[in-house]
């Protein structure tokens, strides 16, 4: 028995492109996150790793909660939408910020967690969050025209209601690494605003190139089961061809004549899937019922055509 060669195709995987509601916000992140590796770079002498997420099953009043006591925050005005939104440092990367000339001079800087905002350290606070603030506006431009100012810093989050306390959010959290240290900001936007953007430049965001989206797990699997359970699939074995002009074949259905056929694989059949040629096989029989035998995959082999030499001679004509 011949063994068929099997090979695991994921038909569910196609193009990895984003098409999902934050399509737009993922290529402007994407963006982002490469301006935040040259900046940390160029001003702190360090190479980062970044990471981001997107959450936007939360009210408003949730963030603060969340929010701990006192930490960097900055509201700030975004011109694509209305109102202010937020920039949430975290105590370590506020710390950093200050630390920066020892950190450039020595290459080392002892990172504390407590925070308190003061005349000194809100200079340098103020420059690194409108550096970071202006590379997410210069990130949106590809697909709208974006400018962003910085309103205040304030360390209480009593200080930081930009919004309705039931307003849902789009909270988005950037995440850094630097050899054992770690730490994070967060912006946090109306969701109200950022709705109509989202839904105008979803499509134009595709047209960029991105394609770095896996499909979700759920959907994947969703579509598995269907082509597995409810795709309908026609199978169809072919021996080999024949071909009659009516007339031939009216005469042969009367001198009951017997018709060859041209056969496909000399002897064997091919099996076509949905109308494509597939495998190869044998026709026979099993339990008494007519059965296929797979030999494996189908190859149309085409034979060289070579020209026969053949005898050539001038021809003369003759001249006056």
């Amino acid at each position: 028995m011949n063994q068929a060669i099997w090979e695991n195709y994921d038909l569910t995987r196609g193009e990895q492109i984003q098409q999902g509601y934050f399509a737009a916000l993922e290529v402007v992140m994407r963006r982002f996150v490469s301006e935040m590796e040259s900046f940390f770079f160029d001003q702190l002498k360090i190479h980062c790793e970044f990471d981001y997420s997107i959450n936007s099953n939360r009210q408003f009043r949730q963030i603060l909660a969340d929010i701990p006591q006192p930490c960097p925050i900055f509201r700030f005005q975004f011109s694509p939408w209305r109102g202010e939104s937020l920039l949430i440092m975290d105590n370590a990367l506020a710390n950093l910020f200050l630390q920066q000339k020892e950190l450039v001079d020595t290459g080392r800087v002892l990172i504390q967690n407590e925070f308190q905002v003061t005349k000194q350290n809100f200079g340098p606070l103020e420059r690194a969050a409108k550096t970071m603030l202006n590379a997410f506006a210069k990130s949106w431009r590809k697909l709208a025209p974006a400018e962003a100012q910085v309103t205040t810093l304030v360390a209480n989050r009593l200080k930081a209601k930009v919004l309705a306390p039931t307003e849902s959010t789009v909270m988005v959290k950037v995440g850094l690494r630097y050899k054992k240290f770690q730490s994070h900001w967060d912006f946090c936007f109306s969701a109200y605003e950022l709705d109509p953007l989202l839904k105008k430049y979803g499509k134009k965001a595709l047209l960029t190139g991105y394609c770095e989206t896996e499909p979700r797990k759920e959907e994947k699997s969703h579509l598995e089961q269907s082509l597995l359970t409810q795709s309908c699939y026609q199978i169809q074995a072919l021996a080999g061809e024949l071909t009659l002009s009516p007339a031939q074949l009216k005469e042969a259905l009367k001198q009951k004549t017997i018709l060859p056929f041209k056969a496909y694989l000399n002897g064997d059949l091919v099996v076509h899937l949905n109308g494509q040629p597939q495998l190869s096989a044998c026709l026979g029989e099993t339990h008494g019922q007519l059965a296929l035998q797979i030999n494996g995959r189908y190859q149309v082999k085409k034979e060289q055509v070579k020209q026969k030499p053949v005898s050539f001679k001038p021809l003369n004509f003759p001249t006056s």
